[in-house]
């Protein structure tokens, strides 16, 4: 038996950080980038592609940080990029308190939840999604099921009938008219 296996793919969008220096923003993309493979087997997206839907998105803005904002924003993200979840992430910095603001979009439900996590006090960087199930793969359609089938089937059908429709009009018709000669009368 032959099994696939298909993987979530998943955007998580730059990491917008306040107070900290930008360094940690890669950092940080990456670190949740590895830990969502690692613990929820999805495979995170190439993050060039992300950054230019991003800028699109946001008209090319360069504080495209404050285009990230609203939900909606997300949710857009995710119908250019078709990945049915979006992450979304924002640090503040405040001397050695970080905390870490995710928010994770999906899409089918048209939802999203929002977690704190204060990376100051050494707490682990765990983000947790509910990873949904992939679209199960189609099988083709049998052939009694396909619409030409059929199509074909009753035009058959429908050519059958007028032939012998008209087949048998003829018949009677040409009968008839033989019947009317002077010729037809005289039989006894």
């Amino acid at each position: 038996m032959l099994h696939i296996v298909v993987q979530i793919q998943v955007a998580v969008l730059p990491v917008v950080v306040t107070g900290a220096p930008a360094q940690t923003a890669s950092e940080l993309r990456g670190r949740l980038a590895r830990q969502l493979t690692q613990q929820h087997r999805v495979k995170p997206l190439a993050e060039p592609r992300i950054d230019l839907e991003l800028r699109r998105l946001c008209g090319g803005r360069s504080r495209w940080w404050d285009c990230l904002g609203s939900d909606e924003v997300l949710f857009r993200m995710g119908e250019r990029l078709k990945v049915p979840v979006v992450l979304s992430a924002r640090l503040a910095a405040l001397g050695e308190e970080q905390v870490l603001r995710v928010k994770v979009a999906y899409l089918r439900s048209r939802s999203v939840s929002t977690q704190e996590i204060n990376l100051g006090s050494g707490e682990a960087l765990a983000v947790s999604i509910q990873v949904p199930r992939p679209p199960r793969p189609r099988r083709p359609t049998p052939w009694h099921r396909r619409w030409y089938v059929w199509a074909l089937i009753g035009a058959g059908v429908a050519g059958a009938a007028a032939g012998l429709a008209v087949g048998l009009t003829r018949g009677s018709a040409a009968s008839a008219s033989a019947c009317t000669s002077d010729y037809c009368r005289s039989l006894p």
